[in-house]
C-alpha cells in the first residue's frame, strides 16, 4: 500500500503518464540535485498511476454517498486505510446548526457518535488555511506530521480537513498537495450533497405544519419497526387519535387557530412520548402513534395518560384565548407473528373501528382493539 504523498505529485499526472516531466519526478533522497535513472522514473510513474487510480476510485465512493453514515464510513474509515493515513479529522462552521440537525436526524446526538467531526460556530484564519501542521498543533494529538487543507464552497471556505500521521517525514513543506486539494474539494461537495439529500427526504416525509411525519414518513417508520420487531420477536403498540369536535374549533376560532391547535398537540405528543416512538399526521386532525415494545396493558396506561394530559392542557387560539381540546382514540398491540399476516392497512382499519366506537360512546376516551395477541412484553417509558 503506497502513501498518498510517497512520491512527488502534480496535476501533470492527470495527463498521460508519458507527459510527466523531470521537474517533479526527483528522488526523495537527501540529494535532490541528481535526476532519477530511467528505471526509477518509470517505476515512480507507475506508482503515480496507481495512486491516481486509487484517488479516482475514492472520488467515486464519496460521490455515491447519500447518507451521513455512508459518507463518514468512507471519510473516516476507508480513506485513511486506503492511503495509510493515521487519522483524518474534519472541522466545519455551523452557526445555524443546520449541519448538526441534519446529521442528528440520521445518526442521533453527535455526542454519542465516534466520528472525528467538529462543528464550530466560528472559524478563524488558521482554520481555513492550507498549511503543514506544526509541532504545537500535533503534540497534544499524538502525531508527528500533518497537513491541513480548507474545505471550499464557491469562493469561500467553510472548514478544513486534517490528515495526521505518526511518520514525521510523511507530510513535508516541499510535497505537492494539488491532488489532495482536489479530493478535499470533492469532500466539500459531498457534504453539501448529503445535507441536501437528507433535507429533501425530510421534507418528503414531514408534515410542513406540525413537523411530525406525514403519512409517507410514518409508513416508512412503520416498515423499519416491523422489520425490527420480526427480528427481535417483539411487539408494536399503535394508536389512532382524532381531535374531538375539531370542525367546531375551526368554525369558532378560525382555521389559523385550528392550525395552532394541531401544532400544539404534536408538540405535546413528542414531549410525552419516548424518542423511539413515532408520531404521524394521517390527514386533517387524525394522528397515528407507533410505540415499539408495548403490550396492551402498558399501551392502555400510556394512552390514558396522554388523553388526560391533553384534556388538562391549556390550548390557545391565535388571540391567546383558551381552547378546550380532547382526543379520542383506537389503540392496540400487534405481535411479531401477526405482523406476518397483517399489513399497514389492516392495522389501520382495526384501529379506525375502535376510534369510531370511542367517538360514538362519548368521545374523550380510548378504546382498545384486540388482535388476539399470543404473548405480551412490557413497555418501558
Amino acid at each position: 500500500m503506497h502513501h498518498l504523498f510517497s512520491y512527488p505529485l502534480s496535476y501533470a499526472i492527470l495527463k498521460p503518464v508519458y507527459t510527466i516531466t523531470n521537474a517533479f519526478l526527483f528522488s526523495h533522497s537527501s540529494n535532490r540535485d541528481y535526476p532519477m535513472d530511467l528505471d526509477t522514473l518509470i517505476k515512480n510513474a507507475r506508482r503515480n498511476e496507481e495512486l491516481l487510480r486509487q484517488l479516482q476510485a475514492m472520488e467515486l465512493k464519496l460521490l455515491a454517498c447519500r447518507q451521513w453514515q455512508e459518507l463518514f464510513e468512507v471519510l473516516f474509515d476507508q480513506l485513511p486505510h486506503t492511503f495509510n493515513i493515521a487519522k483524518l479529522e474534519i472541522s466545519i462552521i455551523d452557526p445555524d446548526r443546520r449541519a448538526q440537525a441534519s446529521i442528528e436526524r440520521q445518526l442521533g446526538p453527535l455526542s454519542n457518535n465516534k466520528w472525528p467531526l467538529v462543528l464550530k460556530k466560528k472559524l478563524y484564519k488558521d482554520d481555513i488555511s492550507r498549511r503543514m501542521l506544526q509541532k504545537r498543533d500535533l503534540a497534544h494529538l499524538g502525531f508527528t506530521s500533518g497537513l491541513q487543507l480548507p474545505l471550499p464552497k464557491q469562493d469561500q471556505y467553510f472548514g478544513h480537513v486534517r490528515l495526521l500521521s505518526r511518520d514525521k517525514d510523511r507530510f513535508q513543506p516541499d510535497m505537492g498537495t494539488d491532488f489532495l486539494a482536489h479530493l478535499v474539494a470533492i469532500i466539500a461537495a459531498c457534504f453539501e450533497l448529503v445535507m441536501q439529500t437528507e433535507e429533501i427526504a425530510r421534507l418528503a416525509y414531514t408534515d410542513p405544519l406540525t413537523e411530525v411525519s406525514n403519512r409517507r414518513g410514518f409508513h416508512h417508520a412503520y416498515q423499519q419497526e416491523v422489520a425490527r420487531a420480526k427480528r427481535q420477536k417483539s411487539l408494536l403498540g399503535f394508536a389512532l387519535l382524532d381531535i374531538d369536535h375539531f370542525k367546531q374549533i375551526n368554525d369558532t376560532h378560525g382555521h389559523l387557530s385550528g392550525d395552532r391547535v394541531l401544532k400544539q398537540l404534536c408538540s405535546l405528543l413528542t414531549q410525552v412520548l419516548r424518542p423511539s416512538d413515532h408520531v404521524g399526521r394521517m390527514g386533517g386532525e387524525e394522528f397515528m402513534l407507533l410505540l415499539p415494545g408495548c403490550d396492551n396493558s402498558h399501551l392502555a396506561t400510556i394512552m390514558e395518560r396522554i388523553r388526560d394530559i391533553i384534556s388538562h392542557t391549556p390550548f390557545a387560539n391565535i388571540e391567546g384565548e383558551s381552547v378546550i381540546v380532547t382526543v379520542s382514540g383506537g389503540i392496540g398491540t400487534v405481535t411479531s407473528q401477526q405482523l406476518s399476516d397483517m399489513n399497514f392497512e389492516d392495522i389501520t382499519r382495526h384501529l379506525d373501528e375502535s376510534l369510531y366506537q370511542a367517538k360514538e360512546t362519548g368521545r374523550n376516551k380510548m378504546v382498545q382493539t384486540q388482535f388476539d395477541n399470543e404473548f405480551q412484553l412490557p413497555c418501558t417509558t
